[in-house]
């Protein structure tokens, strides 16, 4: 066990690794910590980003993935992230703040009630261990943030009364539970116990990079543990002589109960999502858990025959797995996964979109024009329709755009968002306009509010999409470490937007002759009273 794979890439696929490697480091990364799940995963992908400009030499993007990674832990060690942990003194451990209020226990994938700490916190410690290898002089500044979750999750001392010794690991059972403080009919349940192998796989590597034998001892032993009941009660090949019959045909169990065990997940029943959640995270260690004889069963009795009409997300994970047992051609169908444009139900809810509003209020939250306008703004002009990163405009446009794109913010940070803000509402509103004026489509106006034309409801929707309320303290946190501005401010592209103003001057009487910018502000106010 290491911190590197046991194969080593093929030598052919080099160059399309290193191109890769650097389309993704030159994305933006997003280490804001929004929940702590799926931004974990995020300080994880950059972490192996790391290791594998380390293992190709690519010392620029070495340097640079390392201080992307160490800048997201400095959110993090000084808590100025809106969901902190925090110290809980009932249970003793550390918990998300963003469960803490009334009704809020399920914020955060429930980390406030304990649900799941092992797998947030798995990718928080690999993450860390390896910038810890490869910036020795970093370890001192976030040895005691990591060791802190360790300690919260799988505390090994029994003379520790901060934390409870080992909350998740049953060594009974010899694995771990979820749940946490949430009661269950059926009993504690495992799920993804590949996130529960990357959590011991991370202390292991900790103790390395730290040269701590305990915790490299403890995450050993419960790695060596997991491993065994993962292969006996999860990832079941024809030699399985424990599980009933019926269920070693479906390969793995999607959720094992303390009382009965399931096909399915908590998120969905498609066989990708059975499986795939078996696999995830694929890391250096992967190949010691899912071994051939099992990969090679579980592909030609199921995978195989998904694979084709899997999520696109999915289906990728699915290759990976494949790799194990036929690098080349996984390799091969992975290139050829389409990388779609896709919006995420989670942002396609009222007031930014909703399939029986109006089109002036959908068109008006403007969700596709802003996403359109990144491929534009100070990011992404750099890459090419196919993601290379290639300077294709003019040297005229690049000195007209970086001229006018100070008129929108003269600094770095929020740039790129405010500019996707800028074209996103006027690419909308010029949506809007052409639908509008086709197959003579007539929007129906909103009871009490009749007397604003359809062009009027289109700009007071897109108001509405930044009215929010937050504490002082995330304002704050927004302002010197967010890539988008607060939502009062956001509001301000209206301000760029001529249509805006030439659509309320006419309902309010005033001279388009007026400093736009006023006029702006003026209608916004008269709109929002």
């Amino acid at each position: 066990m290491d911190f590197l794979a046991p194969r080593s890439p093929a030598p052919q696929y080099k160059d399309l690794i290193v191109a890769q490697l650097k389309k993704d480091l030159a994305i933006r990364a997003n280490l804001t910590v929004s929940d702590y799940y799926f931004t974990g995963k995020e300080f994880h992908k950059y972490a192996l980003l790391c290791l594998l400009a380390e293992y190709y030499r690519e010392t620029v993007e070495l340097d640079q993935c390392i201080k992307t990674v160490e800048a997201g832990f400095e959110i993090l060690i000084t808590r100025k992230n809106t969901n902190a942990l925090r110290y809980d003194t009932t249970w003793f451990g550390l918990v998300s703040s963003a469960g803490l209020g009334p009704s809020q226990e399920l914020a955060d994938f429930g980390n406030s009630y304990y649900n799941d700490h092992h797998y947030h916190w798995g990718y928080f410690i690999q993450a860390g261990a390896i910038i810890a290898r490869l910036d020795p002089s970093y370890l001192p500044r976030i040895r005691d943030w990591v060791e802190g979750l360790i300690r919260d999750a799988s505390n090994p001392s029994p003379l520790d009364t901060s934390f409870p010794q080992f909350r998740y690991f049953d060594w009974f059972s010899g694995h771990s539970w979820s749940q946490g403080l949430f009661e269950s009919a059926d009993g504690k349940d495992q799920e993804s116990t590949s996130e529960e192998i990357n959590f011991h796989y991370g202390i292991a590597l900790w103790g390395l990079a730290t040269q701590s034998l305990t915790l490299e001892g403890l995450g050993r032993l419960m790695l060596g543990t997991a491993k065994r009941t993962t292969q006996t009660y999860f990832l079941m090949d024809s030699n399985n002589k424990v599980m009933p019959e019926k269920i070693i045909g479906n390969k793995v169990t999607g959720i094992f109960f303390e009382n009965k065990a399931e096909y399915t997940t908590w998120f969905g029943a498609k066989p990708e999502f059975i499986h795939g959640i078996q696999m995830i995270p694929c890391t250096p260690i992967t190949e010691e858990i899912r071994l051939e004889k099992f990969v090679e069963e579980e592909w030609t009795t199921i995978l195989s025959k998904i694979v084709q009409d899997a999520v696109p997300e999915w289906k990728s994970l699915l290759y990976m797995n494949y790799a194990i047992i036929n690098r080349d051609e996984a390799f091969t169908q992975l290139l050829s996964v389409p990388l779609d444009n896709v919006f995420p139900a989670g942002i396609l809810q009222s007031p930014f979109f909703n399939k029986d509003a109006p089109k002036y209020l959908n068109y008006g939250g403007a969700v596709i024009g802003h996403e359109i306008t990144h491929g534009f703004d100070d990011s992404g002009r750099q890459f090419d329709k196919d993601g290379n990163r290639i300077s294709w405009w003019t040297p005229e446009t690049i000195d007209r755009f970086i001229e006018r794109k100070t008129c929108i913010l003269n600094g770095n940070q929020t740039q790129g968002e405010n500019i996707a803000d800028n074209g996103g509402i006027k690419e909308s509103f010029y949506a809007y306009k052409k639908w509008a004026g086709a197959q003579e489509n007539v929007d129906k106006k909103l009871p009490g509010l009749t007397k604003y034309s359809a062009e009027q409801m289109f700009f007071i929707n897109y108001g509405q999409i930044w009215c929010s309320k937050m504490t002082d303290a995330n304002v704050l946190n927004r302002i010197l470490t967010g890539v988008h501005s607060p939502g009062e401010f956001r509001g301000g592209a209206l301000e760029l937007e001529l249509a805006f103003i030439n659509t309320n001057a006419n309902a309010l009487g005033i001279s388009i002759e007026i400093n736009p910018n006023a006029l702006a502000l003026l209608a916004l106010e008269l709109i929002n009273a």
